[in-house]
């Protein structure tokens, strides 16, 4: 028996596009992304898509925003995030397996599979008096 391919319709590209450019983006931010193309393209058609392309593993999740949304992620290889605590922007890094045996040995366990979030202001922010 043979498996059916993926179904890669125009909204599935135009949302890989939308995470492509922007590296992380909730369903509302793709949202207003792709109806600069498709005016008629509704939220719900957005989480269905990104709900099928994370779950075929074209995506990945990130970190939520701000609000609590989910915030996806084109970087689909393990990888950490920096979160600016000020304006929220995200940055993929890659610390874990640097950091590895330290945790392991402090918390006196062996770590599967884990992924570290760092929350700090970053420098735009840091330098900037109005925020």
């Amino acid at each position: 028996m043979s498996v059916a391919p993926f179904r890669e319709t125009k909204y599935c590209n135009a949302v890989r596009e939308c995470i492509g450019q922007l590296g992380h983006a909730s369903n509302s931010v793709i949202h207003k992304w792709v109806t600069a193309e498709y005016p008629d393209i509704s939220a719900t058609t957005i989480h269905r898509v990104t709900t099928r392309l994370y779950k075929r593993g074209a995506i990945s999740i990130a970190p939520p925003d701000k609000n609590g949304s989910v915030r996806y992620d084109a970087n689909i290889r393990p990888h950490d995030h920096f979160i600016c605590e000020k304006c929220y922007r995200i940055k993929d890094i890659d610390i874990y397996d640097d950091i590895k045996p330290n945790i392991e040995s402090c918390l006196g366990v062996t770590l599967s599979n884990a992924r570290i979030t760092i929350t700090a202001s970053c420098d735009t922010c840091k330098g900037s008096k109005n925020r």
